[in-house]
């Protein structure tokens, strides 16, 4: 109403001015307003309501649909309101918290959801997008939106173009939709070319915003024994650290370094003499305090958004277990032990101790940890202890190096069950399990919100730690060997974990890709039948462990995708049509769903990251796949040569350089 009074008192004006009553004239200015005012009076309004006493995560999802909505449907004007806008119309947000009545509307579907699910519920005048939880309101907004044609990968979002017609949710059909697993991680291993080397805040911001529309709840991240991330302070003695590392300086995991990065082949691309994040500029202690800082930021921006945060430290390794502290303490609280060379991890041979956490100074000592984590990363939510598959301290120990009353409970647990004489690592897992006890322990006296879980590599640690390591110790472990998935695809494996998952929360984490000889190209092979396989082993959660975006964004987007009941099992050649519909003209899909379903099942991937070499091995079949990649590329350059639209060419013109790169490297 006000709107229409404003344009009659303008024509008004315009009238008078016409016939000369009023003494001045009409200008540009006027008719500017007059356009503007009669343009948004025919604009349908639209509220997106959302409760002032809800979580920040529903506040920011409300704002993020407010403005994908608005670009698009340009006849409508979205609004946020925190309350109720009588007799317009609405969508509204809200969890059973934030927003009471909405259950009351919901009824008898309520029990249907899932603590991460959501409802989707259209109407002529009020629609409803409703979660138990913060976070299931950001997936309720994202499923909204992707029934509208938007989509939202690893990498980017796609916007629909630009529609006239006025937003209508009165046909919507009800949409249920529940993840198959309650944890959802997407775990970004800290190497060189992503990470803390690489990332700066704003890049962990979008990865951290994209993992969780695509479906993840979860993130995680990994501090080596040696990485600032984590340190403490203990009988008046600091822990050692590195630093994070760039191309001139920080020498980690065989990273080889360039005085001037500019000088490299193809270095005119780089502004300074270094390639790295910001971060990686600073220097001495002020380098371990911005390393925290940093950290702690991307921690609680996850949080902000309703998402969990998990960081695995390093727990068995020589750079993990300061002898500097361990020195100090008396000897009936140390463990004296004997460690061989593992030249890959640094660790030379010889005497080395282990704080006895059955002692009370021994216990201070991992105390002192989980007091320092919670400090410095107050809204953290697991520890993840990790530990090394090879003879490291602690998985090389022999029954033998343990304390006296260790091996008495060592052999009592035995004689219950002989067979866990020959579990692989018993002794290593036992002693962990003595160790993972002591941070139990600290975090419920510190932090009783804070869980402490344990992971590694491979299945094989899975017997020793079901039987040595308390139940209410979750497992999150990668899936290795990485091309193989063989936690969901041997069925000896599947029943072990199933039996494992009846009594306590199992996560499995699979390779998107490798950073050991299968760094850079095509992921590696998604999983068949994820969602149905993880709920009938009735797993916890499920997580994928990547380095580069891009390039598995129809990985990540299928493995999640399979996890939710609207999609479940959706198979891989739906999984590209969607991505293919939603980003090219229709006389490109053709081409790009035929190149895509080549490429994610016949393409290769090149490159091992954590090496002295980036190439370290010759290619088998060079002839075979090198005549692959020109069919791929001849794919490519004809929908490159139909496609308009900057949006459309960068995808294309990416997977065409990145096959000829890959190309390059492979001697026939």
């Amino acid at each position: 109403k006000s709107t229409r009074t404003m344009i009659v008192c303008v024509l008004a004006k315009a009238k008078f001015l016409k016939n000369g009553l009023i003494p001045s004239k009409p200008n540009i200015k006027w008719c500017f307003i007059v356009i503007c005012l009669l343009f948004f009076s025919c604009r349908e309004k639209f509220y997106i309501v959302v409760s002032e006493s809800a979580t920040t995560a529903e506040k920011i999802a409300a704002e993020e649909l407010a403005a994908n909505l608005a670009n698009v449907y340009t006849n409508t004007s979205f609004t946020l309101k925190g309350e109720n806008p009588v007799g317009a119309k609405a969508i509204y947000i809200g969890t059973p918290e934030s927003m009471p009545d909405l259950r009351n509307e919901v009824g008898a579907d309520t029990t249907l959801l899932a603590y991460d699910g959501y409802l989707i519920r259209g109407s002529k005048n009020k629609s409803i997008i409703f979660s138990k939880s913060p976070n299931g309101i950001v997936n309720g907004v994202y499923g909204l939106l992707e029934s509208l044609n938007y989509g939202s990968y690893i990498h980017r979002d796609v916007i629909p173009a630009r529609r006239s017609e006025k937003l209508t949710l009165k046909n919507f059909n009800t949409i249920i939709n529940n993840p198959v697993v309650a944890q959802r991680i997407n775990f970004a291993w800290h190497n060189f070319l992503s990470g803390y080397s690489a990332w700066d805040f704003e890049d962990w911001e979008h990865w951290i915003t994209q993992s969780q529309k695509i479906g993840f709840n979860t993130i995680m991240l990994h501090s080596y024994g040696n990485s600032p991330m984590f340190n403490f302070k203990y009988n008046g003695k600091t822990k050692w650290v590195g630093r994070v590392a760039n191309s001139k300086k920080g020498r980690e995991w065989r990273i080889q370094h360039v005085n001037d990065i500019r000088r490299a082949i193809g270095g005119y691309v780089f502004e300074k003499d270094f390639f790295g994040s910001e971060l990686t500029e600073e220097s001495g202690v002020s380098h371990e305090i911005a390393v925290r800082r940093f950290t702690n930021n991307i921690i609680q921006y996850a949080h902000q958004r309703g998402m969990e945060t998990i960081m695995s430290i390093d727990v068995d390794t020589k750079p993990a277990i300061s002898q500097d502290i361990i020195q100090t303490l008396p000897e009936d609280a140390r463990i004296k032990i004997a460690i061989p060379v593992i030249e890959f991890l640094n660790q030379s041979g010889g005497d080395f101790f282990i704080a006895n956490p059955d002692t009370e100074v021994g216990y201070g000592y991992y105390k002192a940890q989980v007091q320092s984590l919670i400090a410095d990363y107050p809204t953290l939510n697991n520890i993840c202890l990790w530990f090394r598959i090879q003879p490291t301290p602690l998985m090389g120990l022999k029954k033998e190096d343990l304390p006296g009353t260790w091996q008495k409970e060592y052999e009592n647990l035995v004689a219950q069950n002989p067979q866990a004489k020959t579990y692989w690592r018993s002794v290593g897992i036992f002693a962990l399990g003595k160790i993972t006890e002591a941070y139990k322990k600290a975090a419920a006296e510190i932090a009783p919100s804070t869980t402490i879980s344990i992971g590694t590599w491979f299945k094989s640690f899975l017997p020793a730690a079901d039987y040595f390591i308390s139940k209410d110790v979750p497992f999150i472990f990668l899936d290795y060997p990485f091309a193989k998935s063989v936690m969901v695809n041997n069925e000896e494996t599947f029943n072990q974990l199933k039996t494992i998952a009846s009594h306590r929360q199992v996560t499995p984490i699979y390779w998107g890709q490798e950073d050991n000889g299968y760094y850079y190209g095509t992921p590696l092979k998604t999983v068949d039948s994820l969602g149905t396989k993880s709920k009938h082993a009735k797993l916890h959660g499920f997580g994928i462990i990547q380095w580069m975006q891009k390039s598995s964004e129809l990985f990540m987007a299928q493995m999640n995708n399979q996890l939710w009941t609207t999609k479940l099992d959706e198979p891989l050649e739906v999984t590209i049509a969607d991505y293919v519909t939603k980003h090219f003209k229709e006389g490109i899909r053709p081409l790009m769903n035929a190149y895509f379903l080549k490429w994610m099942n016949e393409g290769t991937a090149i490159g091992r990251e954590s090496g002295i070499r980036f190439i370290t091995k010759r290619t088998k079949n060079a002839d075979q796949i090198q005549k692959t990649i020109k069919e791929r590329m001849l794919l490519l350059e004809d929908a490159l040569s139909l496609a308009d639209t900057p949006d459309e060419k960068e995808p294309i013109s990416y997977h065409y350089h990145l096959e000829k790169f890959i190309s390059a490297t492979i001697d026939v």
